[in-house]
């Protein structure tokens, strides 16, 4: 199950050119989503302990995404 709503991933897609889902294809997507956050996240955390921070930056963030 995933932390993101479906609603939000609903109009992901259809923001996407998708005009048509399937509740699976809707689910499938959240988890992915889920699961590529959750990395995301950790590389984020991982920049923000080696610049001897506690609050992630959105530059931390963005340097994480590009890695």
């Amino acid at each position: 199950m995933s932390d993101i709503p479906f609603t939000a991933v609903q109009r992901i897609m259809k923001n996407a050119g998708i005009a048509r889902a399937s509740p699976d294809a809707v689910k499938e997507l959240a988890l992915q989503l889920d699961e590529i956050g959750m990395e995301l996240g950790a590389k984020s955390n991982e920049l923000c302990i080696f610049a001897k921070r506690k609050t992630v930056m959105a530059e931390d963030v963005e340097l994480a995404a590009t890695q």
